[in-house]
């Protein structure tokens, strides 16, 4: 799986050699992720002899405000792994999940609501007890800041 790190465009391709690009879009467009539309690309990777040509989607952000990364990284890999169970090597991402639970319900193939579902508890046991410290005066920071505040954190320092 390549993210394209090292290159131009640095996640905004995601891809492999066993991935059908046109399907792949076609399964993503239908999740419905908000904020993002995917387009159908091939690509090259490595120098010559070994160059591959992966196949995947190009993430062309439409609406900031609208996208959840979390989503659309979750929606990324449930997708990979409902259509390449063999290939996509699911085990890669527990550094990034670091929540074995997350990990077992991509790999179950359960839908995002679900899995969201399952961390509201834990959400909920550790919202109480989180301090955000600011100041934060940049204008992308401030929408995190409303949404954590609507989440129950609590901010020490101005908030700009």
């Amino acid at each position: 799986m390549s993210v394209e790190r090292g290159t131009d465009t640095p996640f905004e391709i995601v891809g492999a050699p066993y991935v059908d690009d046109v399907r792949f879009a076609a399964e993503l467009t239908q999740a419905g992720v908000p904020g993002v539309r995917f387009v159908p690309v091939r690509f090259t990777r490595g120098p010559a002899p070994s160059r591959t040509s992966p196949a995947g989607v190009s993430l062309v952000l439409t609406n900031r405000d609208a996208l959840d990364a979390v989503d659309l990284g979750l929606t990324l890999a449930l997708t990979l792994q409902r259509l390449h169970p063999d290939q996509f090597a699911l085990g890669k991402l527990r550094p990034l999940l670091t929540d074995a639970a997350t990990l077992t319900a991509i790999e179950a193939g359960k839908p995002l609501a679900e899995i969201r579902r399952g961390w509201s508890a834990e959400l909920a046991a550790s919202n109480a007890s989180i301090t955000i410290l600011g100041p934060f005066p940049h204008p992308l920071c401030s929408r995190s800041a409303e949404s954590a505040l609507d989440h129950g954190f609590q901010f020490v320092g101005e908030t700009g």
